[in-house]
């Protein structure tokens, strides 16, 4: 299915999906069908063409189209990311049969592993999976001992309880996910330092908090977009009405804003696809990712108090579109305070950090 199928499947169905708290089955096959999830699944498993660039543009459209879907689908090809550090046999039992297969996964660490003969035993429970309800694979992180490990667990292993009731990116699914006592074999493991590291055993070496951010930022940026657009075409049904000017620069000023974001955006993606990614480059990737988000909340914020109370009835589209991208923007690798303190208190000589344009 083309890319641009999907996204007009995913818009279709969007308040639909909201209402329904899940993502209709229909998205989530075009979804699987288009492609996008074998973006960074080796070449050598069926994958490619593994470019963040051309990653967050397909995401930024999906999530005009549906901020849930682009969430949910930036999730997985992040998560399918991820799993290119498994050993090879590992990236075999996942992909050899099906280079489309759909992961979801959580980086926080909730859950234990138990070395034993040839793998882990492991055991707990983890919240906020995003899409966990569709997914055939999930990457949970674990303690184990001293270390925190990344395990790939299968469909029939875990259970679902259905925790997730936000007032935003409602179909996201965004569950916790309970593993009981189940052996993980090492195949089927990495070591968090790994992902951070960047130490992928078939692609390039690309550390995670690299372009973690990236994956979160670009459907949402494809939602405010939405936004702007919807905002634009509320004005001209009502151009004339009391405060009709204030919109009007509100619009103006939208616009540039966005583009300066997209600007952003595709910038920190190229620097990603560079073949050496600095310790400091990683710094300055995670500022700009937050630094993107920071100005589609001052955006979309400006944007929706110039609707007017129309704009918060909940039959509007901009009511869910607000929910989604505010929801959206408290995951942690997009929080601009904490990771520009961080950035200022080791900030490297100014050429160190530089990027391509």
């Amino acid at each position: 299915m083309h890319r641009l199928d999907v996204a007009a499947a995913a818009a279709c169905a969007a308040a639909h999906a909201d209402r329904d708290g899940e993502l209709h089955p229909d998205v989530m096959t075009a979804i699987r069908s288009s492609g996008l999830l074998r973006h960074f699944t080796p070449r050598q498993w069926g994958g490619g063409p593994d470019t963040f660039a051309d990653a967050a543009e397909a995401l930024s459209r999906l999530g005009h189209a549906d901020p849930a879907a682009g969430w949910c689908t930036a999730v997985m090809m992040s998560a399918a990311r991820m799993a290119t550090h498994l050993p090879p046999a590992g990236q075999q039992i996942l992909w050899e049969d099906d280079p489309d297969a759909m992961i979801a996964s959580t980086l926080r660490p909730e859950g234990t592993a138990v070395p034993v003969e040839d793998g882990w035993l492991i055991d707990g429970t983890w919240r906020y999976v995003s899409g966990i309800t569709h997914c055939q694979w999930v990457l949970l992180s674990t303690r184990s001992g001293t270390e925190n490990r990344f395990m790939l667990v299968p469909h029939r292993a875990w259970s679902v309880q259905d925790t997730w009731d936000a007032v935003g990116l409602r179909a996201t699914g965004t569950h916790t996910v309970r593993v009981a006592s189940t052996f993980v074999p090492a195949a089927l493991s990495f070591t968090r330092q790994q992902l951070m590291d960047g130490h992928s055993t078939t692609t390039r070496s690309v550390p995670h908090e690299a372009v973690s951010g990236l994956f979160f930022v670009a459907p949402l940026l494809g939602a405010a977009r939405q936004f702007l657009h919807t905002s634009q075409q509320d004005w001209r049904g009502r151009a004339g009405e009391a405060g009709s000017e204030g919109r009007a620069l509100a619009l103006g000023n939208g616009t540039g804003y966005l583009a300066a974001a997209e600007s952003l955006l595709m910038r920190a993606a190229r620097t990603a696809d560079a073949d050496q990614i600095s310790p400091a480059a990683t710094q300055r990737l995670r500022l700009e990712h937050a630094t993107i988000a920071d100005i589609l909340a001052r955006t979309v914020g400006m944007l929706f108090r110039e609707g007017g109370t129309r704009a918060a009835a909940n039959a509007s589209p901009l009511a869910r579109l607000w929910r989604d991208i505010s929801t959206g923007l408290l995951h942690p690798a997009l929080n601009l305070t904490r990771i520009a303190i961080e950035y200022a208190q080791s900030a490297p000589p100014p050429h160190e950090t530089d990027s391509p344009a």
